[in-house]
């Protein structure tokens, strides 16, 4: 169910952006999510499917960047982060345990896809 506020979010943005952009209609919506947020893209999907029936959104393409997790140790080195292993983390180079989150908690809106009025598609409009 967690994802089915996500969707709702999701749609409500890109409808926002695209009413203000003057768009007629959404075509593709690229995210990028950490895969440490507990999110699945399929249902974030699904979801999405019912969030923009009705608008602007409506049938628009979801693509899903997964980021794996990963920290960072005081010795400036990114370590992956492996499912299932998360309590007993060292840095791969110096093995020390004083990391930080470096990656795998993102969600972001990257960019959309339009179809202007009159027909044409737009390439892909960065968010920031």
């Amino acid at each position: 169910m967690h994802e089915l506020a996500v969707a709702k979010r999701i749609a409500r943005v890109v409808v926002d952006c695209a009413r203000q952009n003057r768009a007629a209609g959404v075509t593709d919506i690229y995210l990028r999510i950490g895969a440490l947020r507990g999110i699945t893209g399929e249902w974030v999907r699904r979801y999405f499917v019912y969030a923009s029936r009705g608008t602007v959104a409506e049938g628009a393409l979801l693509h899903i960047d997964r980021v794996p997790g990963s920290v960072i140790c005081r010795c400036g080195a990114v370590t992956p982060l492996e499912p299932g292993h998360l309590d007993d983390v060292a840095c791969r180079e110096c093995g020390g345990t004083e990391l930080r989150l470096w990656s795998g908690r993102e969600f972001t809106l990257v960019g959309i896809g339009v179809r202007e009025k009159g027909g044409l598609e737009n390439e892909r409009h960065p968010i920031d």
